[in-house]
């Protein structure tokens, strides 16, 4: 077998950032975003897990992060 495993590293929070659904909105406007339209990003949502503020830069993004406290 060959290829190469990646351990992913733990998050800064210590859980996956995940939105609450519908939550999200857009970081310039403050109106509701569409995840699908690149002009809505970047996007700003509520974690479901801590309800603190999490961010996408853009819609090719992987995973929602977690916005530094400082940013909050």
């Amino acid at each position: 077998m060959s290829g190469f495993y990646v351990i992913p590293q733990a998050p800064e929070h210590g859980h996956q950032a995940l939105p609450v659904k519908d939550s999200w909105y857009e970081e310039r406007t403050q109106h509701p975003a569409n995840l699908k339209n690149d002009v809505s990003y970047p996007v700003i949502a509520v974690c479901k897990t801590c309800y603190g503020r999490i961010r996408l830069a853009q819609k090719a993004q992987m995973e929602w992060q977690h916005v530094p406290e400082g940013e909050q």
